[in-house]
């Protein structure tokens, strides 16, 4: 496995950038372009299915 830390200041979006990574969105969000790759899948553009299984097998936020 691989770990990844994301560091920063209070307010700078460190918890934004982990939900989009995970594709959990805040209400009233949403993504217009760009893509997130993990492992060769666009979390982008994976239906929640998909990302369900992703979520605690593969990708997780603590």
């Amino acid at each position: 496995g691989e770990i990844l830390c994301v560091i920063g200041e209070s307010g700078s979006g460190k918890s934004v950038l982990s939900a989009a990574i995970m594709g959990d969105y805040a209400k009233g969000l949403r993504h217009t372009e760009g893509v997130i790759d993990f492992l060769g899948d666009d979390i982008c553009t994976l239906d929640e299915e998909r990302l369900r299984q992703l979520r605690g097998n593969r990708i997780a936020m603590i």
